[in-house]
């Protein structure tokens, strides 16, 4: 008679752990592989905001943080390098990852058609909504009509890089970044009808203003005021839904209600976010320092900076063959700057600041400077050269992937393993049976 073949019963049970060690591996291996393909870098609750002829902002939130970036192109055009965050300064910034992402595109044309895509992460995205015609060109003599105020996580603590959109009388989107300070600050006057056709006539007192705050992890938040009420509007908390139209909710807010020493001035993109020094002293002598007086300028839309008591209101006047006036806040570092809504017109041209001081009197500075037609040659500029600004030249198309969705990954690996390890277990099984019951 054959003698039947035996496996030791410490042999099968040494197999059967190794197989159910192996597939609690694997099941946790693709555990964790699905959970981290539901958090991608692909861009979520995308807008388009600070419509203008010549300029827009594209934002969007992220569920990490991620890199992000926007390049463009008009009809018969190929696309821009990618423009980057407008925190992120230089080629080496020392951070350029957000879940918050804002781009602004500048030195557009008027009624253009502009498509673009966003880079998020290292995934390109496209969508046939990825597309707008800027408007007609702006009317003349503009003045800035600001709003503003302060976000925070809870009472007393700032928020940080959250995105404030604004509308007034159902406008187009205005959007602003929030500083280190929570401050934020849109122009109303840059707000459009809804068909965007033209700028947007609102009564000074009792229009709606809705706010809407996007901190991405963070949270969000809503509030509505009123025109009149928006210099400063009162703190809005991360969580909240505040309606400051109503004199009982204007009564519990805190009495640390932001003042405009807390705001900064508008698109000051060379404060301590950008890694510039902060001014510690506020300068309490108002001076325009660019453009030096009696400068040569190449650039045809200079930005004009200055220096000023923190909090106060700058009056600001371009005289030239179209007269542009603004009101601007000095910012917390002491800084102002403002661009004018059109470019100057070759030839000499006089900018005048006004403010006034603590007794009342109005004081005055001014200063002459020329502009040179497009294409000459100049040894000073009116903007620094370490501010990035989108080049206007259009690129050929970069290098990306084509497809809009990131792939999660391949998981083809991981069930060949857990096949395997259910196998394994059937054997282990089976040779733990016939060890422990035949004879």
């Amino acid at each position: 008679m054959r003698k039947e073949f035996k496996i030791p019963t410490l042999i099968a049970v040494v197999v059967l752990l190794v197989g159910l060690t192996v597939t609690a591996f694997a099941t946790n291996f693709a555990q964790t592989l699905f959970t981290k393909a539901s958090v991608t870098a692909e861009p979520k609750e995308v807008k388009i905001s600070n419509l203008t002829d010549s300029s827009f902002s594209v934002s969007w939130i992220t569920d990490e943080a991620v890199s992000g970036a926007v390049v463009y192109q008009s009809a018969g055009q190929g696309f821009s390098q990618p423009v980057l965050d407008d925190r992120v300064q230089g080629a080496t910034p020392a951070t350029d990852k957000f879940f918050v992402h804002h781009v602004s595109l500048r030195f557009l044309k008027p009624s253009t058609n502009y498509t673009f895509k966003i880079i998020s992460g290292s995934k390109e995205y496209s969508d046939p909504k990825y597309t707008l015609i800027t408007p007609v060109k702006s009317q003349d003599n503009v003045v800035t009509i600001p709003a503003y105020g302060v976000v925070e996580k809870r009472a007393g603590v700032p928020l940080e890089n959250s995105i404030v959109y604004v509308t007034v009388n159902n406008s187009s989107l205005l959007s602003s970044l929030t500083k280190s300070s929570g401050s934020w600050l849109v122009s109303l006057n840059l707000a459009r009808t809804p068909d965007l056709k033209s700028l947007l006539s609102f009564n000074s007192q009792g229009d709606p203003i809705n706010i809407f705050v996007q901190g991405a992890k963070e949270g969000v938040a809503q509030a509505k005021t009123l025109t009149g009420n928006e210099t400063p509007v009162p703190n809005i908390t991360i969580g909240g839904n505040f309606d400051f139209t109503k004199e009982d909710q204007l009564a519990q807010e805190p009495t640390s209600t932001p003042t405009p020493t807390k705001v900064l001035a508008q698109e000051d993109q060379r404060d301590e976010t950008f890694g510039n020094e902060k001014t510690t002293e506020a300068t309490t002598s108002p001076k325009i320092t660019i453009p030096s007086d009696e400068a040569t300028l190449s650039d045809m839309r200079p930005t004009f900076e200055g220096t000023g008591q923190p909090g106060q209101v700058i009056q600001i006047t371009v005289e030239s063959e179209n007269k542009y006036s603004a009101s601007v806040v000095v910012g917390e570092n002491g800084k102002w700057n403002w661009t004018p809504p059109a470019d100057l017109a070759p030839g000499e041209h006089t900018v005048t600041m006004k403010v006034k001081d603590e007794s009342g009197k109005e004081q005055a500075v001014s200063h002459t400077f020329l502009v040179l037609a497009s294409g000459t040659s100049v040894t000073e500029n009116a903007t620094p050269s370490a501010t990035f600004t989108p080049t206007p030249t259009l690129e050929p198309e970069i290098t990306a992937s084509p497809s809009p969705i990131p792939v999660s990954g391949d998981f083809t690996s991981t069930i060949t393993l857990l096949l395997f390890s259910l196998a394994l277990i059937i054997v282990s099984g089976t040779i733990f049976y016939s060890a422990s019951f035949k004879k």
